[in-house]
C-alpha cells in the first residue's frame, strides 16, 4: 500500500468513529482490537476496506476514453437466390451454376471484398445475371467501405486493450494492491473493453473475482472457462487457435517462389490420435490428404502427431514429445521454444514395403510486433511471428538430410489462424557419400474461410 494509501484509510476509519461514544480505550474486548478494556466494539476494517471508495482514476486510467466508438456497419440483407419461375427447358446450366456459387459464397464468412468480386465475375461470365450481380457487387462494395472503418477502429480498440491489459493484470496479481482499487479498475476496463473488442479469457479469469456478483461476472466466468480449457467439442477456441468441428480455411501456397501454387483447404475436427484425445485439421489437395492433429493444454497447444494418406503410399508421424505450436496467451514479446524426435512410420502401398525414420526438430517462436495485413479473404490486425528451426533426419535407408528454416507468419487472434506466411528453407542431403544443398521459398495466403454452412 502507497503512502497515500495509509492517509486514506486512516481518513475513512476516523469518518466511521465520528459519531460513536467510544472511549479513550479505543476498543473492547474483542480480539481483534488494538487494546481491551473499553466498552464499545472495535472498527470492522474488512468493512472499512470494502466501503472504501478509491477514484478509479488513481494509479491506473484506461485508454479507450480517447477512442471513438465503432462506426456502426450493417451488412446487406439477405438475398432471396430462388430459383423459381426459370424455363428450365432452357435454362443454361454453366450460367445458373456459377450463380450458383456466387449465392453460396454470399452466404459465408467471407469478406465483403470478395464476396463483391464473385459478384462481379458472375456479371462477367454470366450476362444472363448480369444486373443482379452488379446491384448485390455494390451493395457489398458500400458494406465494405464501413465494414474497413469498423475493423480500423476495432483494431485501435484492441491495441489500447492490449496496451491497459499488460498493466492491469499485472496489478491484479499483486498482493500488496488494495481490493478496493482492484475492484474500480476492473470495473473500468470491463465497461471500456467487453462489448468492443472483446475479452480474451485469461482476462476473464483473472478480472472476475473484482466484478460485482450479476450478469457481467456470470459472462466473465464463463469466458474464463475457455481459459482453463473447458467446453470440450462445444469449445471454439482451443488455446489461441480457433477451433469449431467443421470449419474451414483456404490457402494459396506458391511452393519454391517458381509461381507454381495450389490451393489447400484446412478442416477442423474432433478425434484421437493413438488414443489420446484432440483435434486435427486435413490439408486436402489433389494427391495428398494430410492430417495434423494437436492437443490442448494448460502450457499451450502442442503438434502430437501427422498422418498422409496417398495413392502410393501411408506415412503416419509421431512427436515425442509433443512439439509446442503456440503458447497459452500471445502478445508482443511472447516467445517459445519448442524440441522434439520425429518418428516416421512409412507404408510403400506398392512395394508392400515399411520403413521408420527419425527426425530430430526444435525450433524457436518470438512474437516481434502487431500489424495489420490485408490478403484476399480480408484485412487482419495480426501478430507478427518470427521463427526459425533445424531439423536432422537420418533414414533407414541410408540418406541424411539436414536443414535450417526462417520464417515469418501473421497471426490473427481474431480469426485464430495463421492469414500469411513467408519462409525460407535450406536443406543439405547426403546419399552414398555425396551431397546436394537445396534451397526454396515458400510463401501462403488466406484465401477466404468459413463454417460448416458455408463449405
Amino acid at each position: 500500500m502507497t503512502a497515500q494509501g495509509v492517509v486514506d484509510y486512516a481518513k475513512k476509519v476516523l469518518s466511521l468513529s465520528r459519531d460513536h461514544a467510544q472511549t479513550p480505550e479505543l476498543s473492547s474486548g474483542s480480539p481483534d482490537a488494538v487494546l481491551g478494556s473499553g466498552r464499545e466494539g472495535a472498527p470492522d476494517l474488512a468493512k472499512i476496506d470494502r466501503e472504501s471508495v478509491v477514484p478509479a482514476s488513481r494509479g491506473f486510467q484506461v485508454s479507450a476514453a480517447n477512442l471513438p466508438a465503432l462506426p456502426a456497419a450493417q451488412a446487406p440483407k439477405a438475398l432471396d437466390s430462388s430459383a423459381a419461375g426459370l424455363d428450365w427447358a432452357n435454362v443454361d446450366v454453366d450460367a445458373l451454376e456459377k450463380y450458383n456459387a456466387a449465392t453460396q459464397l454470399d452466404k459465408s464468412d467471407s469478406s465483403p471484398g470478395e464476396k463483391a468480386a464473385s459478384w462481379r465475375r458472375l456479371a462477367t461470365d454470366a450476362p444472363k445475371f448480369a444486373d443482379i450481380a452488379a446491384k448485390r457487387a455494390a451493395e457489398w462494395d458500400q458494406y465494405e467501405v464501413q465494414w474497413k472503418a469498423g475493423e480500423d477502429a476495432r483494431q485501435k480498440r484492441t491495441e489500447a486493450r492490449d496496451a491497459d491489459w499488460e498493466k492491469l493484470g499485472r496489478l491484479l496479481a499483486l498482493g500488496v494492491v488494495p481490493a478496493n482499487d482492484k475492484r474500480a479498475w476492473s470495473a473500468q476496463f470491463v465497461k471500456a473493453y467487453m462489448r468492443a473488442p472483446g475479452l480474451e479469457p485469461e482476462m476473464a479469469k483473472a478480472l472476475a473475482p473484482y466484478v460485482a456478483p450479476g450478469p457481467t461476472q456470470t459472462a466473465l466466468k464463463a469466458l474464463a472457462l475457455k481459459e482453463d480449457g473447458e467446453g470440450g467439442a462445444k469449445n471454439s477456441r482451443t488455446g489461441v487457435l480457433s477451433f469449431k468441428s467443421g470449419s474451414w480455411w483456404e490457402y494459396e501456397t506458391d511452393m519454391g517462389g517458381t509461381g507454381n501454387s495450389l490451393r489447400i483447404t484446412k478442416v477442423g475436427e474432433f478425434d484421437d490420435f493413438e488414443g489420446k484425445p484432440g483435434f486435427f485439421f486435413t490439408n486436402d489437395d489433389k494427391e495428398t490428404k494430410v492430417r495434423t492433429y494437436y492437443s490442448s493444454s494448460r502450457d499451450g497447444v502442442s503438434m502430437v502427431g501427422m498422418k498422409m494418406d496417398n495413392p502410393k503410399f501411408q506415412a503416419v508421424y509421431t512427436y515425442d514429445p509433443p512439439m509446442l505450436a503456440y503458447p497459452p496467451k500471445l502478445k508482443i514479446g511472447t516467445e517459445w521454444r519448442s524440441k522434439t524426435v520425429m518418428k516416421n512410420q512409412l507404408t510403400h502401398l506398392e512395394l508392400n514395403k515399411t520403413t521408420v525414420d527419425r527426425t530430430s526438430m526444435e525450433g524457436n517462436s518470438r512474437v516481434t510486433g502487431r500489424e495489420k495485413v490485408t490478403v484476399p479473404a480480408g484485412t487482419f490486425d495480426c501478430y507478427v511471428v518470427k521463427a526459425q528451426s533445424k531439423v536432422d533426419l537420418t533414414s533407414s535407408g541410408g540418406i541424411s538430410v539436414s536443414g535450417d528454416s526462417v520464417g515469418t507468419t501473421w497471426f490473427s487472434p481474431r480469426l485464430g489462424q495463421i492469414v500469411k506466411s513467408e519462409m525460407e528453407n535450406s536443406m543439405m542431403v547426403t546419399s552414398g557419400g555425396k551431397q546436394t544443398p537445396s534451397r526454396s521459398h515458400t510463401s501462403q495466403v488466406l484465401m477466404r474461410y468459413g463454417d460448416a454452412s458455408s463449405k
